[in-house]
C-alpha cells in the first residue's frame, strides 16, 4: 500500500475513515455549514419524506432526501443554479462534506435537484422548514408569544414580458401544438417563426400584424365552439387562455373601412401577463412604479427568525395575507401578543381577526387623508354615546342611516346647513356633506389613540426591521427574482430562502453574549 492512496479493493471502512479524516483536517470548525451541522439534526427529513419513495418500484435510492435537503440549502446559501451546485459539491470538500458524500462517490447528476424539488413541492418544503423552527425552539431561539412583524416584497418573474402581439401569437401556439387536427389558420406562420420581427414593422404594419392575427384566434375559437371537435383537457385549456387574453387586451372598434382591433391598456389586476410563467401578474409598488411577478409575504421574531413565508401573484394585496399568516402561525405552536405592520394591514377585519387569535395588530389606523383642499373626515367629531356628528365650523347633524354595502353609518349634513356655512369652500364641492362611521368605530379609535402613543413609535421602529431581512433574502439569495415559472415553485425558492436566512440567523444569535447569559445555557 502507498501511503496517500486508496485501491478500489480495499474495504469500505477503510475507505470511510480516510474520507473522515480527509474531512477533519479540510472543513473548519468555524465555517458556517460547520456550524449548521452541528446544531441542527437533519435526520428528520428521511422520515417526513419517506412516503414520497416507493420502495418497491424503480431503482433503489441513492440520493437520499437528507443529502438532497442539505444540498438545497447549499445552493440556497450560495445562490447557485443547479449545474454550479453539482459542480461545487464535486470541487468544494466543505460542500461534499456538509451534503454528506465520501470522498469516492459520485455526486448526484445536475438535473436531480430539480427532480426532488418538484417531488416535495411547496407543502413538504413549508413542513421541513417548520420542523426546523421546533429545533429553533428548543435552542430558546423561538418563542411562542413573541411579538412579530410582517411585510411584503416584490419578486420579478423569470419572463420576458411580450408585447400584446406577440401575446396572442403564444396563445395561438400553444392550441395548434396540442391539436394536430384541421383549423382555419395557416400553421406555417405561426409554427415556423420566420416573420418579420415585430421591433423591425412600421407602425402600420404593427396594427395589420394585430389585426391578423386577433381574427386568426377569433377564428380558432370558433372553429372548436361551432365544429363539435373532439379536444383534449391539455388544449381546451389553452382555448380558454386565448379567450381571456382578448378580452383582457383587445378592443373591437368600427372604422370607415370595417371593423378594427385597438390594444386596451396592458396593465391590469388578473390579466395574464405570459403563456410562459402563467401565474406572474402586474403589481404595485408604489403609485407610480410597477412590477411583473410575485409578493413574498414574510414575518419574523423581534430577533429576526423568519416564522412564514408565503407567495401569492403579483397583484395580490398585502393585507389580505394577514389572516392566513396567522392561521399558520398557530398551527405551528406560535401565538404572537403583537404582530406589527404597515399601513396598507391596519383595516378593522384584520384588526378584529387578530383579536380573535389573542394577537394585537399594531398597525397605523387606515383613516381617512386630507389629500385635496378639502376637510378631511379626521376634522369631524363624533359622539357615539349620542349618535351626533360636529363638523369643523360647529355645525351638529344627527342625521344617519345605515349603508349595508359598506357596514357603516352615514351621517348627513344637509343643503341648507353647508349652502350657507362660511367654510363650505374648504370641506366639500357639492351641496351638502356626509361621513361614515364604521359599525367597528371602536375598534378604529383604539387604533387611533394608540397611535398617539410612545409605544406605538416604538413599535414602528422595531417593524422596519424587517425590511433589511427582506433585502438580505433578495440580494444575497437571490429573491429578487424568481427562478422558476409558476406559483408552486416560486413559493418553494421562496421558503428555501427563508430556511437559509434563518439558519445564518440562528449562528449569530447563538454566538451572542446575550444567549449565552440565558438562564440554563452554558
Amino acid at each position: 500500500m502507498v501511503y496517500g492512496m486508496v485501491f478500489v479493493d480495499e474495504p469500505k471502512e477503510t475507505r470511510f475513515v480516510l474520507s473522515q479524516d480527509v474531512y477533519k483536517n479540510v472543513v473548519s470548525r468555524n465555517h458556517l455549514l460547520y456550524r449548521i451541522n452541528e446544531e441542527i439534526d437533519f435526520s428528520f427529513v428521511n422520515k417526513e419524506c419517506k412516503d414520497l419513495y416507493e420502495p418497491d418500484i424503480g431503482r433503489k435510492v441513492t440520493n437520499y432526501p437528507e443529502i438532497m435537503f442539505r444540498a438545497e440549502i447549499v445552493q440556497y446559501m450560495y445562490c447557485l443554479s443547479e449545474r454550479q451546485l453539482r459542480n461545487q459539491i464535486v470541487e468544494n470538500l466543505v460542500y461534499r462534506w456538509f451534503v454528506g458524500y465520501e470522498l469516492d462517490e459520485m455526486v448526484f447528476h445536475f438535473t436531480a435537484p430539480g427532480k426532488f424539488r418538484n417531488t416535495l413541492g411547496e407543502d413538504m418544503h413549508r413542513t421541513l422548514f417548520n420542523r426546523i423552527l421546533e429545533q429553533f425552539k428548543q435552542k430558546s431561539l423561538l418563542d411562542e408569544y413573541e411579538n412579530q412583524s410582517i411585510d411584503a416584497t416584490h419578486i420579478i418573474a423569470d419572463i420576458a414580458i411580450p408585447t400584446t402581439i406577440a401575446l396572442v401569437k403564444q396563445a395561438i401556439v400553444s392550441i395548434l401544438r396540442s391539436y394536430d387536427g384541421d383549423c382555419p389558420v395557416n400553421r406555417e406562420f405561426y409554427l415556423d417563426n420566420n416573420e418579420k420581427k415585430e421591433f423591425k414593422m412600421a407602425e402600420r404594419e404593427k396594427r395589420a400584424t394585430l389585426k391578423r392575427v386577433v381574427i386568426d384566434a377569433k377564428s380558432l375559437i370558433d372553429h372548436f365552439a361551432y365544429m363539435g371537435v373532439n379536444i383534449s383537457p391539455e388544449t381546451s385549456e389553452y382555448i380558454e387562455q386565448l379567450k381571456s387574453i382578448l378580452n383582457d387586451y383587445i378592443k373591437e372598434v368600427e372604422t370607415d373601412d370595417g371593423t378594427d382591433f385597438k390594444q386596451r391598456e396592458k396593465k391590469g389586476k388578473g390579466r395574464l401577463v405570459s403563456n410562459v410563467d402563467k401565474d406572474a401578474r402586474w403589481g404595485a409598488k408604489s403609485d407610480k412604479k410597477t412590477f411583473c411577478g410575485y409578493k413574498a409575504h414574510t414575518s419574523q421574531t423581534d430577533r429576526q427568525i423568519i416564522t412564514d413565508v408565503k407567495v401569492t401573484p403579483g397583484d395580490t394585496c398585502d393585507d389580505s395575507q394577514l389572516p392566513g399568516n396567522l392561521k399558520r402561525q398557530k398551527e405551528k405552536g406560535l401565538s404572537p401578543k403583537k404582530i406589527r405592520a404597515d399601513g396598507i394591514y391596519g383595516t378593522i377585519d384584520n384588526r378584529k381577526f387578530a383579536e380573535d387569535t389573542e394577537t394585537v395588530l399594531i398597525a397605523p389606523p387606515r383613516t381617512s387623508h386630507n389629500n385635496s383642499e378639502y376637510y378631511s373626515k379626521d376634522k369631524f367629531d363624533y359622539d357615539h354615546d349620542k349618535k351626533k356628528m360636529v363638523c369643523p365650523a360647529g355645525h351638529t347633524t344627527s342625521k344617519h342611516y345605515w349603508n349595508k354595502g359598506n357596514n357603516s353609518w352615514v351621517y348627513f349634513f344637509g343643503k341648507n346647513t353647508c349652502e350657507q356655512c362660511t367654510s363650505k369652500n374648504k370641506c366639500t364641492p357639492r351641496s351638502f356633506r356626509t361621513i361614515s362611521i364604521n359599525k367597528d368605530y371602536d375598534i378604529q379609535q383604539k387604533a387611533i389613540k394608540y397611535s398617539k402613543t410612545d409605544d406605538y413609535k416604538e413599535d414602528m421602529k422595531i417593524r422596519s426591521h424587517i425590511e433589511p431581512k427582506q433585502a438580505e433574502m433578495k440580494r444575497f439569495h437571490g429573491l429578487n427574482r424568481a427562478r422558476y415559472h409558476g406559483l408552486e415553485k416560486v413559493n418553494v425558492q421562496a421558503i428555501l430562502t427563508g430556511l437559509v436566512v434563518n439558519l445564518k440567523r440562528m449562528i449569530k444569535l447563538l454566538d451572542s453574549d446575550s444567549y449565552r447569559k440565558q438562564p440554563g445555557i452554558c
